[in-house]
């Protein structure tokens, strides 16, 4: 189930992000939570545009612009 916009705002939360796709599921790790939060399907060839997303909703929802975005991926194979 996706989170609201509002879900993003800094103040209640860390402004450290981390997604990982999981089981076709794309997940924010946020160690000021009390758990993974879903954000819905995605898929190997959607999970740039689908964390951009999550990334466009904290943005608008944050009064800053200071945050971070990691990602940690396989090689891609030739």
């Amino acid at each position: 189930m996706s989170r609201p916009a509002a879900a993003f705002n800094s103040a209640q939360g860390s402004r450290h992000k981390r997604c990982a796709r999981v089981c076709g599921r794309l997940w924010e790790l946020d160690g000021s939570k009390a758990g993974p939060v879903d954000h819905g399907p995605s898929s190997r060839e959607a999970l740039l545009r689908d964390a951009a997303e999550v990334a466009r909703k904290f943005i608008a929802a944050s009064d800053s612009l200071n945050f971070t975005m990691l990602a940690l991926a396989a090689p891609e194979q030739q």
